[in-house]
């Protein structure tokens, strides 16, 4: 069954002078779908997602969004999204009922329609009880909740969220990835923008990897998992791991990554039975305590660190 195209990009290109931000880019997202953007700071996304949201004209190619061609057919892309990124602000001084007002008239959203969908946004988001409190004293996962509301003020068949978890508490994050998952329920299309590998492992249909302008693969976070799996993943259960020790390990010919969380150490290598014996050698010799070993499967980060690597070459 094919499936209906919200989004795609044809060439898509900015340039800043001499730098080349995002080069040539091709992709499609499709109705319905929470679509990851993944890559470093400067990587090229926040770039990409301003000219999807016509805020920053292409030096070359296009794009159509919603239908709609981003340079020809700006205002009507505007109607049809929302968006939340550093550069949308709240009125600090009015309260959120007052924020939502002022959106919904921009808008041109008529006054009764305009009073309901504020009523049902702030039961969205959480903040009926704190609608008529002043912004200025809201907390910083508060505010993120009621810039989301205000990007969808105007009811948007496609929500812009760039790096909205950036920074917040846990409980806040966790809302957040479950407003995400509401709306997509709702058939709206979601495109995100972050740098963590963990959330859109989880969240997304489909993710995009963009480094240096490039775009690396675009795919689902399983089938992109299986573009990087020539390397083996073992993780090890240890007890009494001294830095020190942890420094060799890396430095282990033939490790490409390791990582510990608590008393799990996971090793990246192209060849688990060439460099398993000299690391558990290294913990013993230390006297650290194995309690475990196992292969297991590769996350979505260490696909991206691979994947990366081998678009620098």
């Amino acid at each position: 069954m094919r499936q209906e195209v919200s989004i795609e990009a044809i060439g898509l290109t900015r340039k800043f002078k001499k730098l080349v931000a995002v080069d040539h880019i091709n992709f499609q997202v499709y109705s319905g779908e929470i679509f990851g953007f993944l890559g470093p700071n400067g990587a090229g996304k926040t770039t990409t997602l301003r000219m999807l949201c016509t805020l920053l004209t292409p030096t070359e190619g296009t794009a159509r969004v919603a239908g709609y061609d981003v340079l020809k057919e700006s205002a009507e892309v505007r109607k049809r999204i929302g968006i939340v990124s550093d550069g949308v602000e709240l009125y600090d001084d009015l309260t959120l009922r007052e924020n939502l007002k002022f959106f919904g008239r921009l808008h041109r959203i008529p006054r009764e329609k305009r009073g309901r969908r504020i009523k049902e946004l702030l039961e969205f988001i959480g903040l009926i009880d704190r609608a008529d409190d002043i912004v200025a004293t809201y907390s910083s996962g508060m505010r993120k909740r009621a810039l989301i509301a205000v990007a969808l003020i105007n009811d948007p068949e496609i929500l812009f969220l760039d790096e909205v978890t950036s920074g917040l508490d846990p409980e806040t994050a966790v809302a957040v990835r479950d407003f995400m998952r509401n709306l997509c329920r709702e058939g709206k299309t979601v495109v995100w923008t972050t740098n963590y590998m963990e959330e859109p492992e989880k969240l997304c249909n489909r993710v995009a990897i963009i480094h240096q302008g490039k775009l690396l693969a675009v795919d689902t976070p399983e089938n992109i998992k299986k573009l990087a799996e020539e390397v083996e993943v073992v993780e090890v259960v240890v007890e009494n791991l001294r830095g020190e020790t942890f420094k060799k390990i890396r430095e282990v010919e033939g490790v490409q990554q390791a990582s510990l969380s608590e008393n799990r150490l996971r090793i990246v290598s192209s060849d688990s039975e060439e460099v398993l014996p000299e690391i558990l050698s290294k913990i013993v010799n230390d006297r650290g305590v194995v309690k475990g070993v196992r292969k297991t499967r590769t996350t979505l980060e260490e696909a991206f660190i691979k994947l990366t690597r081998r678009g620098m070459k």
